[in-house]
Order: C-alpha cells, then structure tokens, then sequence
C-alpha cells in the first residue's frame, strides 16, 4: 500500500514538472519571433497567438478596441476590434523586474511601466512617450487604482476574456483552456507545489527508513 502511494507521488510530481518544463517551452516558442523594443519605442507587430502559456494580466477598451495586457515579463500588448478580431500587437521595452499598467481616458489608452513613464496610444496607434514632468501630469490626473482595473463588463474566466452586458456573458476573446492555469501567477505557484511536493516525498522516504531502523519493543 505505501509503495503504491509512493508511486503515485511520483508520478504527480513529473507530471508537474512536465507542466513546468512545457511551460518554459511553450514561452519561447510563441515569443522568439517577437521583435524588440527600446525604451520608449514600442513596437508594432503583426503575430497573431493565443499566448496559452501566458496569464492575462489586464483588459481595458476605448470606443474602437480592445486591449490585451499579458504577463509582465513580456511586455506584449495585443489589439483587438470590439469583436474580439485579432488587430496587432505591440511590444513594450521591460525593465528589470518590470511591470506594466494601462488605464483609458477620453479613448486614450496610457500604458504605465515599471519606472512610472507613460506610453500613449489613441485610435490603436502609438502617439507620444512621456517622461518626468509630462509623466506626472498624465499620474496626478488619472488614479494608479484605474491603472490596475479591467473595463467595466470584461472579466477573465477560464483563461479566455468574457464580457458582460446586461447580466449576459459573451466569450470575446476565446484562448485555449490551458491558460487558465497561467492566471494569477500559477508558474510560481506550480514551482512551490512542486519543491514541496518533492521534499515531503524525501520526509517520507527518511521517516520511514529511520522507523525500520528502531528496535522492535
């Protein structure tokens, strides 16, 4: 019976590190033909991915389109219509342990990195860089809690983006089901589930060799 559990351990132990290891893989394979980008020259780009190793981390929309926010050590920000129809996309220069924020105002849509410049688009299209001063008067204007918003009526469920009118929910944006494991940090999660899933087999094992050392009473 023990060994049948142990047994059972390990194989949910290599199949989360072969979820991991997939992860990583899957990462590079539907990013290494997106471009580069300099500070404050974001990059138009015309791949079109579902992005299913990727979390979502923000929804936001103008009177045009629709923008994807994905995970913050990507810097990629995809452009739909209302539609949910594939635009383009635009890469983001990421700093070190960076992060990325967008609020729209007045149908313009900023976009907020991680040293607080502000990168401004309006009809979809990149328009200005703004730093320092400039910067600031675009902050001391919009709140930073609308900067970490979704738009009212978009919601993420099972990886892919819904939007609610009326009380009725409308998939907009489907993604493949897989990337609901992606939101709200799973990759970090599933490492911790996995180091401890591996030092709690290792406690086991040693307890159970150290108990058949002991002397029988």
């Amino acid at each position: 019976m023990q060994r049948n559990i142990f047994s059972i351990r390990k194989m949910v132990i290599l199949f989360l590190v072969l979820i991991a290891i997939g992860s990583m893989i899957g990462k590079q394979y539907y990013t290494q033909n997106v471009p580069a980008a300099i500070w404050g020259t974001p990059v138009r780009f015309e791949q079109d991915t579902a992005m299913p190793y990727s979390g979502i981390e923000q929804v936001v929309a103008d009177s045009e389109y629709l923008y994807i926010l994905y995970s913050s050590n990507l810097g990629i920000v995809q452009v739909y219509n209302l539609n949910g129809d594939y635009q383009y996309s635009w890469k983001l220069y990421k700093h070190m342990n960076g992060s990325f924020f967008m609020a729209v105002q007045n149908d313009v849509l900023y976009i907020r990195d991680y040293h607080a410049d502000i990168y401004v688009f309006s009809h979809g299209e990149f328009v200005s860089f703004l730093h320092d001063e400039e910067a600031n008067a675009v902050k001391n204007a919009i709140p930073f809690s609308q900067f970490e918003e979704n738009t009212p009526g978009y919601y993420i469920r099972n990886g892919s983006v819904w939007h609610s009118n009326n009380g009725i929910g409308q998939c907009v944006i489907e993604r493949p089901l897989i990337s609901a494991l992606y939101q709200n940090n799973f990759d970090f999660v599933l490492v911790v589930i996995i180091l401890s899933g591996i030092g709690f087999v290792r406690f086991l094992k040693n307890r159970r060799k150290n108990t058949g050392d002991c002397p029988m009473p």
